[in-house]
């Protein structure tokens, strides 16, 4: 298990469990008055071998945080630039699943 504190999300390949834990941080021209509030995500991978065969079940941000649960993503108006998408600060998709079979060759 990992626990880190960043600004960007990434998923640590071949660790079991990792909590990301992201603090509140000022940011410039968003719709949540100037300050991206902190979160904490969860990503779990488990892998059962055989052989040379693995099946894995991945989950991604168990916790289901988006940044669209605390602000639009898209402006009311022009931004900067006369850009109408925010600044992305969260993830942008909620909880995932997925699995699929490893071989060693």
């Amino acid at each position: 298990m990992t626990v880190t504190s960043t600004r960007t999300p990434e998923l640590v390949k071949d660790e079991p469990l990792h909590i990301e834990t992201v603090p509140a941080e000022e940011i410039e021209e968003n719709l949540t008055e100037g300050v991206a509030p902190g979160y904490f995500a969860i990503n779990a991978l488990a892998e059962i071998r055989i052989g040379n065969v693995g099946l894995f079940v991945n989950a991604l941000n168990v916790t289901n945080v988006h940044q669209s649960h605390y602000a639009p993503l898209i402006r009311p108006s022009l931004g900067p630039g006369g850009n109408p998408i925010t600044d992305v600060w969260a993830p942008l998709s909620g909880r995932t699943f997925n699995g699929g079979v490893r071989v060693q060759l």
